[in-house]
């Protein structure tokens, strides 16, 4: 029989919202975590190119935003509301080789 250790990060990233947990009220399920919403600045983007591409002309498109501003969070977001066939992700390949 194996010895699992839980560490603290563990629990930071258990998607349990501890702040709400109580042992002697919690009956089966336990409290989670709101999930993750854009900021504002995401969701501007998000709208936008919702915008963009509700006209039918409009087939293609970039989106171009600051490093650490999350494009990938965004891009999920704008690709979950549009549904679109096909999405194409690329990156320079000098970025590529570090991941």
């Amino acid at each position: 029989m194996g010895i699992d250790e839980i560490t603290e990060e563990d629990f930071i990233h258990s998607g349990i919202d501890w702040e709400k947990f109580d042992p002697a009220q919690t009956q089966g399920e336990l409290p989670l975590c709101d999930k993750k919403r854009p900021r504002p600045h995401q969701q501007e983007a998000i709208n936008a190119t919702k915008e963009y591409f509700s006209n039918p002309k409009n087939a293609r498109g970039k989106l171009i935003m600051a490093c650490g501003t999350g494009k990938t969070y965004t891009s999920l977001k704008i690709m979950e509301s549009l549904e679109p066939k096909i999405t194409l992700f690329l990156a320079p390949r000098t970025l590529s080789n570090h991941y």
